[in-house]
């Protein structure tokens, strides 16, 4: 069915209704019968220790600590006013439905349909397109549900012009199908804000192109709008992606098909011949797992952390103070040390001190703790079954975190018996409580 095979290639269709819920501990969800009752508003919390999102543009110290990410981050005791003086943040239930709206970007443009990941710019907000080319943008200054808030751009026509490929050598025991078109299902993967530039990242491929809008520009024209086929690269191996991370410089995009990472020098022109791209192959470090599926990653302050992608479970870390093709500069940690089952993931999140693992099939999430120098030992290591607290809630792709909360996005739930079912379960965890609660 649909959702056994959005579980194999591991793409995300957003979509449908949250309806319902149910609270336990420090984690809500969203279920399939109504809610009934009002407003539970909260301010943010004063106890909160994680005070938001890392600036991209600062880096950790040399000792790997997280105190210039807090320092112009805080807030005031009590009010949860930040020190910028704009309103205290209100939090408000979580399994309300009506605090919800949804919009159908298809009224807008039929082919405005299946998106991986998105971005936000300070104004507008992004969908990264997969199941075509078609991107979305919402106006967050104008209403959500209203036709007028939102835009899409095409960016076919871009690809079409670009130099004709074939399908290129097949990852190493896979297969491709040859001629795969520019603009097909997978084209992105993901989409990153840098300051001033939209990244739409490279997907499955090849060819395995890129895309970047100027947001000083217009959206709706393709002036505005570059690309880049990655694909030739490392021997015509810089395909195959599973999205990606920006540390204030780079650009990352992690392999997902291949080994191959590249990575983007967001100083440099970003569409002439090879002036801002590189590449790494990852299968040469010994700890890599063979280096070849990982999706989605995350940025820390001074690290660029891999994800391990579906049925894998080494995570991957590059210290950005040193070369990046150089083996002492990475280093590694099998999830399945601390569980079995520990595997298969989708996207993380960062919340100034924790990195969340997202589980995209088995409901544990793993928590690391980055204060802990040794990013190999178990010490800094936790997981959480999201199952104790709802059956079958165990399947997302992707993660955010808004200052307080780690939202975790639904996506496929696995049966006990290894049936695959389109889930609706939306998680939420509350980053002041207990993560074991």
């Amino acid at each position: 069915g649909n959702a056994s095979a959005r579980a194999a290639t591991r793409w995300l269709v957003l979509g449908g209704t949250l309806l319902t819920a149910t609270l336990l501990g420090a984690c809500e969800f969203i279920y399939d019968v109504p809610v009934q009752g009002g407003t539970d508003a909260s301010v943010f919390d004063s106890a909160l220790d994680r005070k938001g999102p890392v600036d991209v543009t600062k880096k950790k110290d040399s000792a790997g600590s997280d105190a210039e990410a807090d320092q112009d981050s805080g807030t005031t005791a009590d009010t949860g006013v930040r020190e910028t003086g704009v309103e205290a943040t209100v939090y408000h239930l979580f399994a309300n439905s009506t605090q919800w709206s949804t919009f159908d970007t298809a009224g807008v443009n039929p082919n405005a349909v299946g998106f991986t990941g998105g971005t936000f710019d300070g104004r507008y907000v992004y969908l990264a397109p997969n199941e075509n080319t078609v991107a979305a943008r919402y106006d967050t200054t104008a209403t959500f549900t209203s036709n007028g808030a939102w835009s899409t751009f095409d960016s076919k026509p871009l690809l079409d012009a670009g130099p004709a490929m074939d399908a290129g050598p097949p990852p190493e025991g896979g297969t491709i199908d040859a001629g795969v078109p520019p603009g097909g299902p997978g084209t992105f993967f993901g989409s990153i804000f840098d300051g001033k530039y939209v990244y739409l990242l490279p997907g499955v491929g090849p060819p395995a192109f890129a895309a970047r809008f100027d947001t000083k520009g217009t959206f709706t024209s393709a002036g505005s709008w570059e690309t880049y086929d990655l694909a030739p690269l490392a021997g015509g191996q810089a395909y195959g992606f599973g999205g990606g991370t920006f540390d204030g410089t780079y650009v990352y995009v992690v392999p997902n098909a291949t080994s191959i990472l590249a990575r983007f020098d967001t100083t440099s022109s970003f569409s002439a011949p090879g002036a801002g791209w590189t590449t790494f192959d990852m299968s040469t470090l010994s700890d890599a797992g063979g280096g070849s599926t990982f999706t989605g990653a995350v940025f820390d302050g001074r690290y660029v952390y891999c994800v391990p992608g579906s049925f894998t479970s080494i995570a991957m870390r590059y210290d950005t103070h040193g070369p990046i093709d150089s083996a002492s500069s990475w280093s590694s940690y099998d999830t399945t040390r601390l569980n079995f089952n520990a595997y298969g993931f989708a996207g993380g999140a960062f919340d100034g001190k924790y990195l969340y693992l997202v589980p995209s099939q088995n409901g544990l999430v793993m928590r690391y703790d980055t204060t802990v120098a040794d990013f190999s030992s178990p010490t800094g290591w936790a997981f959480f079954n999201t199952e104790k607290v709802k059956p079958l809630a165990n399947g997302y792709f992707g993660g955010a975190f808004d200052g307080r909360f780690i939202y975790f996005v639904p996506d496929v739930a696995t049966t006990p018996s290894y049936l695959y079912l389109n889930s609706g379960l939306a998680v939420r965890y509350d980053t002041t409580q207990s993560f074991f609660a």
